[in-house]
């Protein structure tokens, strides 16, 4: 499940999945068990939206997407620009 307090789609990044999310829907397809990815928008607002994905429709329709991360949160401060 993701969820969020935004009310549109077009606002949120719902579309980021982990590897294990996308084979443990893989594997439950395999094996005739449910799976569904449950997306809720507007969370604590008077308008709360409720989307259920089939494992079948997320594994048909995902795509591998690749991303670089910078894990530098302990030493930024050595990075800092002091002269601006």
């Amino acid at each position: 499940m993701k969820g969020t307090g935004a009310k549109r789609l077009s606002d949120v990044l719902f579309r980021y999945f982990t590897n294990a999310e996308y084979e443990k829907a893989k594997e439950c397809l395999r094996n005739n068990k449910q799976y569904e990815v449950h997306l809720i928008l507007g969370i604590g607002t008077e308008s709360v939206e409720h989307y259920c994905i089939p494992a079948k429709v997320f594994i048909e329709r995902a795509k591998p997407e690749t991303f670089w991360s910078l894990p530098i949160r302990k030493e930024i401060q050595e990075y800092r620009v002091r002269d601006c």
